[in-house]
């Protein structure tokens, strides 16, 4: 055994998220691949060569989404932004030849393969194509807003598939990169996997909801709707190497479902006790598939695609908590409910319940090898690593110093000058072939058609714009003169209103004036008018007892008149606001003063 080839004794420690089946050198016998979240890919042996020994892939930093395999290669892909391809066959030899990428700024999320095209996708919401062998790069695919959740290839690796978490279906060309359909998802959900139907133009997708959606690729409307497969995530959707017209989907709400589409068949719905991230069908046996779940176990189903009555597990695999398999073996067997609350012996370790049935470890019938030897790949530094101290050996040597003779010198600097002269002269020649081709190439010609077009839109556009403002600016100034000719109007008829009530007011005025005047004295009767005056004179004076008696004129005796004939005083027609006794008080307090004031003149 090769000393970078370590075996172990467990699974994966955690989720599996991916899984496929490989036939190394395409005549060996299948294997099931699989990858999970400790980084892990491990190879399982198969059920006939019980002598094989698991063997684990390791190299990836972060959980494995992603897995294909295509002939003797397994082609992984990782949170860790990379795509790793190993060929299976140097593996089972223990010299394991492994080849990587960094293709992507964001975490890779699933791949396909098709005819020797490799397609990825990943959170930098791009879809990118390579060669699955030297993983050239071959194009890219810019048109999500979101996380590319699945790409899909055709058979004749014409079109690709993607969705994402923007809730778009794209499909593109992949010889000229255009798009051919984009489909929109519903509202409150959003596509996870997509799978292209062998032998048509439609294209099944699974959604968040549970649902299942068939659209056409030729045209922008969907076939069929499948409601109650699932009621959760839909994880994966594979069709049927053998049977093209039947597929089977997994959901995280532990079902596995086995549809045809063509006959519009529901044919059965499974349900089993773990959450399913993935699934693969068998190349070699017909109707066999594989799933992994989310607690680390990974199953192999045999499904008869004619007619579904029953779906049992063929084998289980499965990491035994606590201590190592006594042997190589397991045994599914029925067992009652209460078996699990019983002490088993020694020889035997039991899995997770499931119902009627559980798996027994150690048990003597053979099914499939189970979790038996990882391998570790061991990859050396090109040189010591830094915190790796130095050998003691070496620890106070001195390299001694090259000495460079005068003619080694000139020429290394001969060479040196040689090389920037021509290098200059490379760079300005592809600048000056840049400049040309920009001017006169068919790439120049298609930027000035492209810039021309661009130009042509961005007038018809302005235009547009232009006449849709002057619309809305028309409006607003009819408007606007409308509302002020009314105002106008109103002002105009107040205005009126109030002239008539001058008129009005004024004639009134002028009415009384003109009365008045009659009473008026004129130039002629000035002498009459005075003559009446000395004969009636009046006399305004008046007094006023405590009694509140009035008594007019000033020679008028208060003694001769009776009660009958004395008028009541009314201090609002006849004095100040002032009350009657203070004005008393106040002439006497002046009569007071002025007394004093003679009599201090006198002394």
């Amino acid at each position: 055994m090769s000393k970078s080839v370590k075996e172990a004794r467990f699974g994966h420690r955690g989720a599996v998220y991916a899984i496929d089946f490989a036939i190394p050198g395409d005549s060996g016998p299948e294997r099931i691949v699989t990858g999970g979240e400790d980084a892990k890919i491990i190879v399982w042996p198969s059920e006939k060569d019980s002598a094989q020994r698991s063997l684990k892939i390791e190299g990836h930093t972060a959980p494995v989404t992603a897995l294909k395999c295509h002939k003797d290669l397994v082609i992984s892909a990782s949170k860790d932004k990379t795509i790793r391809v190993t060929n299976i066959s140097s593996l089972l030899a223990r010299t394991p030849r492994t080849s990587f990428c960094k293709p992507h700024s964001g975490a890779v999320t699933s791949l396909d393969i098709s005819r020797g095209v490799l397609a990825s996708g990943a959170h930098d919401k791009t879809v990118k194509l390579f060669d699955v062998r030297t993983l050239s790069f071959k194009g890219s695919i810019v048109a999500h807003n979101g996380i590319v959740n699945d790409v899909a290839l055709s058979d004749d690796a014409a079109l690709i598939a993607s969705v994402g978490t923007d809730r778009h279906i794209f499909i593109h060309d992949i010889r000229s990169m255009n798009q051919v359909a984009d489909f929109l998802a519903p509202r409150n959900t959003y596509p996870t996997c997509v799978t292209f139907a062998p032998e048509s133009d439609a294209i099944v997708v699974g959604f968040t909801d549970g649902k299942i959606r068939l659209y056409d690729t030729s045209s922008p409307q969907v076939l069929q709707t499948y409601v109650a497969l699932h009621t959760e995530r839909v994880t994966a959707i594979k069709f049927s190497p053998e049977r093209s017209t039947i597929f089977v989907s997994a959901s995280r709400d532990c079902r596995i479902a086995v549809v045809d589409p063509m006959e519009g068949l529901q044919k059965q719905v499974f349900e089993i006790q773990d959450q399913i991230n993935c699934l693969a069908f068998s190349r070699k046996h017909s109707g066999k598939i594989a799933f992994g779940c989310a607690s680390g176990n990974i199953e192999a189903w045999s499904v008869n695609l004619e007619k579904v009555d029953e779906l049992p597990p063929s084998s289980t695999f499965r990491k035994p908590m606590g201590e190592d398999l006594l042997d190589d073996t397991i045994n599914q067997v029925e067992v009652p409910s209460n078996v699990l609350t019983r002490k088993l012996r020694k020889s035997c370790i039991p899995s997770v319940d499931r119902g009627d049935k559980m798996n027994i470890y150690g048990a003597s019938s053979r099914l499939l090898k189970p979790l038996a030897s990882p391998a570790v790949f061991s990859v050396r530094f090109a040189r010591k690593p830094r915190w790796v101290p130095v050998a003691k050996s070496k620890m106070f040597r001195v390299n001694p110093r090259h000495v460079m003779s005068e003619l080694e010198e000139k020429e290394m600097w001969r060479l040196q000058d040689n090389y920037k002269l021509s290098l200059k002269s490379i760079q300005a020649f592809f600048a000056e072939e840049n400049k040309r081709l920009a001017d006169t190439g068919s790439v120049g010609l298609r930027l000035h058609q492209e810039e021309e077009e661009e130009f042509e839109r961005a007038l018809a556009w302005n235009d547009m714009e232009n006449a849709r403002i002057g619309n809305i600016r028309r409006e607003r100034l009819t408007k606007e003169i409308s509302d002020l000719e009314t105002q106008v109007l109103l002002r105009i008829e107040e205005h009126l209103a109030e002239v008539v009530s001058m008129r009005r007011e004024s004639n009134a005025v002028v009415a009384a004036q003109m009365e008045a005047s009659k009473q008026y004295i004129t130039e002629d009767m000035v002498d009459k008018a005075v003559e009446e005056a000395f004969s009636n004179p009046v006399d305004y004076n008046f007094a006023v007892d405590a009694g509140g008696g009035m008594y007019r004129g000033r020679t008028t005796n208060s003694l001769a008149l009776t009660k009958e004939n004395v008028e009541v005083w009314d201090p609002e027609d006849h004095s100040p606001s002032v009350p009657c006794e203070d004005v008393f008080r106040e002439a006497r307090r002046k009569r007071d003063k002025l007394l004093d004031e003679s009599q201090q003149a006198v002394g």
